[in-house]
């Protein structure tokens, strides 16, 4: 009965661990986004200092740097220059997965990307 009583006062304490762990979307994601030539995969680097955002992003045109990165209540946003110009996206975070929402040629985007 004892050990049942302390794996019953540990389990909120383990919970909270876990959750402390995966606060912030730190670390290496990948999703896939519709092209005129079928999914293509980008990956995402990300990282969190307060709610400051920076990181990469690698696709067929090879790395770019995340530009204006902020992150906040589980909201991330950031901007990404290409050769046509800023490209911003935003998104949401799960814990185990990202939402990205952005536009490319007038065409509305939405990725859901996973943990590498």
């Amino acid at each position: 009965m004892k050990n049942k009583t302390i794996f019953a006062a540990l389990l909120p304490f383990c919970f909270t661990i876990g959750l402390a762990i995966s606060a912030d979307p730190s670390g290496n994601w990948a999703g896939n986004a519709d092209s005129p030539n079928g999914p293509v995969e980008i990956a995402y680097t990300f990282k969190v200092d307060g709610q400051k955002l920076t990181g990469s992003v690698t696709g067929p045109q090879g790395t770019v740097d995340l530009q204006n990165g902020t992150y906040k209540d589980s909201v991330l946003a950031f901007d990404i220059i290409t050769m046509r110009g800023a490209l911003h996206q935003a998104g949401k975070y799960y814990g185990d997965s990202i939402a990205l929402d952005f536009t490319v040629r007038d065409k509305p985007i939405h990725m859901k990307l996973l943990k590498k």
